[in-house]
């Protein structure tokens, strides 16, 4: 069970979980889970989407990501985990699987900008301007958003819900959120 367009992490043994990352985003975010799908026993595939052919558009595209999960698990049973616009594309990939998915764990789940008026009520509003306005400007906000989240934790909440409407921006005023929302991430180096 090899293929390049897969990172692999946890216990090469396990049950087999496939892995779809959001944008901005890639196959390396697997690294933040190695442990824990190791202790897990899971054997963890992260599909680098930038190496499905990038002329794929709508359907075709989806059956190509389907066809390499298929390839990967040449038989055996899995399970399909969509982070952010991930969930959307293993939504989207569902259909095509031919192989052997007995769960689909949806995270986060976002969809693309074009499929409505979303953005004015998102709380990454800020992001994806930044992401639409120029890949610089993007590059900077993560930089910034990086840098945050290890030295003052509690600042970068405050920033991420601080356009947030409604019921997510009560929860920015909750101390638990600031305490709590980086425990449980350890800072790595990206592989």
């Amino acid at each position: 069970m090899t293929d390049t367009a897969f990172r692999r992490y946890g216990a090469p043994h396990g049950r087999l979980v496939v892995y779809l990352h959001g944008v901005p985003g890639d196959a390396t975010e697997g690294a933040w889970f190695a442990d824990a799908a190791t202790r897990a026993g899971v054997d963890l595939h992260c599909l680098e989407r930038s190496n499905i052919a990038l002329d794929l558009q709508g359907e075709p595209y989806f059956q190509a990501i389907a066809r390499r999960i298929d390839g990967l698990a040449a038989g055996a049973p899995y399970v399909v985990v969509g982070f952010s616009l991930g969930a959307f594309v293993a939504m989207r990939t569902a259909p095509y699987l031919a192989g052997r998915a007995t769960r689909m764990h949806l995270v986060s789940a976002a969809a693309p900008l074009e499929g409505g008026d979303f953005l004015p009520h998102m709380a990454g509003q800020p992001v994806f301007r930044a992401a639409r306005a120029s890949n610089l400007r993007l590059r900077l906000l993560i930089g910034i958003q990086k840098f945050l989240a290890a030295a003052a934790p509690g600042v970068m909440v405050r920033l991420l819900f601080a356009a947030a409407p409604g019921r997510r921006s009560r929860a920015r005023a909750d101390p638990r959120v600031s305490r709590g929302s980086f425990k449980r991430f350890e800072a790595r180096p990206r592989p």
